[in-house]
């Protein structure tokens, strides 16, 4: 009976108090993008590691690549550590596109029996037309230049006749 006890007990000892897993924080938890065809919008998301070593991690896009990036990609981060990574996003024509930011964390361990953890934010993109308006600037440059030479034509034009004489006229 004793050895019973005896091993427990060394069981109890020799057995780690707690367990902790990577995690993952992220803010915001949704990602929407409102943006023009051809015209980049940027985001800012961050992420931190709440756990208790260190960790790497991964950030990466499941669809629509060829639209948005992130940056960085991957990095390190100490134990409740912040990073602040960019979305870049870059429509190739008009629509409303879901897709997923996926974050892993794996530890920088190999001894760690820690398995890695991962995050999926959701992005939605809804990219519109540019606007089909005209630029009015260029037609207020062209009035205004014919109007001050309009006026200026006919400025001239009164200081011949008024100071010497009609140019037609007999005497």
């Amino acid at each position: 009976m004793k050895i019973v006890f005896l091993f427990a007990g060394a069981v109890f000892v020799f057995m780690p108090l707690s367990v902790s897993a990577l995690g993952i924080s992220a803010i915001p938890s949704k990602v929407l993008v409102t943006s023009t065809v051809h015209q980049p919008e940027y985001k800012a998301l961050t992420l931190k590691n709440p756990s208790q070593e260190a960790a790497i991690f991964d950030v990466f896009i499941e669809d629509f690549q060829e639209i948005v990036r992130v940056e960085p990609r991957n990095f390190l981060l100490e134990s409740n550590q912040k990073k602040t990574v960019q979305v870049v996003v870059l429509p190739q024509e008009a629509g409303v596109f879901s897709t997923d930011i996926s974050v892993v964390a794996r530890s920088l361990s190999a001894q760690s029996f820690k398995g890695g953890t991962g995050l999926k934010i959701p992005l939605v993109i809804q990219a519109e037309e540019a606007s089909s308006q005209k630029n009015w600037s260029w037609y207020i440059v062209a009035i205004d230049i014919i109007l001050g030479v309009a006026l200026l034509g006919g400025v001239g034009w009164y200081g011949y006749t008024r100071f010497w004489g009609r140019p037609f006229k007999k005497a």
